[in-house]
């Protein structure tokens, strides 16, 4: 069988997980589906640039966020994805379904996803969404309306293209595992590779250039290794490159760079200093960092990642050998309030996850039970199987912030015997 790939892409960092917390999405056979092509038979054809600005996809808009519902309730081995989508008004999670007195329990409904699952993005302008769907032989790029209905089929591939990028007449896809880019038509068609430029980790975007992280290493003189990380902005159209942060550090320690449609960030880890670049110009500021809270319970850091920003302000996630900590980072001095919200998780204490931010706050998962399941399995045995049960929530900014848990719960859809479940 083909392994399901949605969930184990870059992007999103963030936001892939189930309810599935893996974004979703529907497809099926529009009317002009491309036969099942490689990126090597792609099309040659002429590649008309665009003039259009590149948009980093997201799996939500400021409306609702796309998801997966899995249904568990007739066994881990007989599982049902559906996709699904949070109202933020409503504080409610839906199946994506519009047809009339659907029980969504077998492939008549729309939001039927089978064991494959899938994942959904929303293309510039908020009126079509682009969804990612697998079955045992192919890929399948589908443009939908925002209510999950099918308008067309823009290519089946063997390849999983997962969707990063976007203009007003062309998708851009990072193809996993390996990093290549191809392109595919909004009107539909074969994807077409863009040979100047590799970028697996694709961070954002400006005009018409891709930002993103270059990794290698160093071997010293004396034996240990040193981490090298190049920030690069790509023009997409021509492949001219700019090296916005050129850096590197003791390969023991693990720090990412962040992009926020403007600025770079990164925290240098052997100086403790907060690095910014500005993305157009290339101008750098160091800023030192003023902990104002201590970190000794962390043991030995080990990775630091700027997770999101917040109110302006940085996200930090630190991980130690003996535990984590989290900080929210003004970079206007570099003062760093500890942020302390969070649960446990099979024993260790996890951070509360930002998923999305929209003008009604912060979609957050912030609670992950484990509990016992029963069901039969496909031999008629009956069992018992753990499954996780996250729950998710707003929040405004001000209270995540001042780590004041006043949370509004997404309610779980209604009539679906499913739960949240990652």
């Amino acid at each position: 069988m083909k392994k399901n790939l949605f969930r184990g892409t870059a992007l999103t960092a963030a936001a892939l997980f189930a309810l599935s917390l893996t974004a979703c999405g529907p497809a099926g056979d529009g009317d002009d589906a491309s036969p099942l092509t490689t990126q090597e038979s792609a099309s040659d054809a002429d590649m008309t640039q665009s003039a259009d600005p590149l948009q980093m996809l997201s799996h939500g808009s400021d409306d609702g966020f796309y998801l997966s519902l899995i249904d568990m309730t007739r066994g881990s081995d007989d599982r049902t994805e559906l996709m699904g989508y949070i109202d933020y008004a409503q504080a409610r999670a839906t199946v994506l379904c519009a047809q009339p007195n659907c029980t969504h329990s077998d492939e008549s409904c729309p939001a039927w996803r089978g064991v494959w699952g899938g994942s959904a993005w929303v293309l510039p302008g908020g009126e079509h969404i682009v969804t990612n769907t697998g079955d045992e032989d192919s890929y399948t790029l589908t443009l939908c309306k925002p209510d999950g209905t099918v308008e067309k089929t823009l290519c089946r591939t063997a390849d999983n293209n997962v969707p990063t990028l976007a203009d007003s007449t062309w998708l851009y896809c990072v193809v996993a595992p390996g990093g290549s880019i191809v392109r595919v038509p909004l009107a539909g068609g074969d994807p077409e590779p863009l040979t100047n430029l590799n970028a697996y980790d694709v961070d954002g975007c400006l005009g018409r250039e891709v930002l993103y992280p270059s990794y290698g290493s160093e071997e010293q003189p004396d034996g240990t290794a040193r981490t090298t990380l190049k920030y690069m902005a790509t023009d997409i159209d021509t492949g001219a490159a700019r090296t916005l942060l050129d850096v590197s550090y003791p390969s023991d320690a693990i720090s990412n760079p962040y992009f926020d449609g403007q600025t770079v960030y990164w925290y240098d880890p052997e100086r403790d200093l907060l690095v910014m670049v500005d993305g157009k110009t290339g101008a750098e500021t160091r800023m030192p960092m003023e902990w104002e809270f201590g970190r000794g319970g962390c043991g030995t850091i080990y990775q630091t990642t700027i997770t999101a920003q917040v109110e302006g302000k940085l996200i930090l996630d630190q991980y130690g050998e003996e535990g984590s900590c989290r900080a929210v980072v003004d970079p206007a001095d570099g003062t760093a309030a500890e942020l302390t919200m969070g649960y446990i998780r099979n024993g260790h204490s996890e951070a509360v996850q930002i998923l999305a931010q929209s003008s009604h706050g912060l979609l957050v998962k912030y609670e992950n039970r484990l509990v016992l399941q029963s069901e039969v399995a496909e031999d008629g045995t009956p069992r018992e199987q753990e499954v996780e049960k996250p729950r998710l929530a707003l929040i405004a900014p001000e209270d995540f912030l001042k780590n004041q848990p006043d949370y509004r719960d997404i309610a779980p859809v209604e009539g679906f015997d499913g739960e949240f479940v990652c």
